[in-house]
């Protein structure tokens, strides 16, 4: 399995943290200031969270396995 370094995971961090926030901003916005959320808005509000943080991880994942793949097909 592939291991990203330590640069590319505090990457992730970061883009998973900006992802994060604007799907809060987002949700701020479409509710009106969390005035109209209703129950089940607040169950796919709170899935949301994690899966945005999780995407920012997984993009910059595919990045580097991709750069990584180039890299050592061009060493050999």
């Amino acid at each position: 399995m592939h291991r990203p370094s330590e640069g590319m995971k505090r990457l992730g961090i970061a883009l998973g943290i900006v992802a994060s926030a604007a799907w809060i901003i987002f949700i701020m916005i479409a509710s009106n200031g969390f005035a109209r959320v209703e129950p089940r808005g607040w169950v796919i509000f709170l899935i949301g969270i994690p899966t945005c943080f999780g995407l920012g991880f997984l993009v910059i994942w595919g990045i580097e396995w991709v750069m990584t793949s180039f890299l050592q097909s061009t060493r050999c």
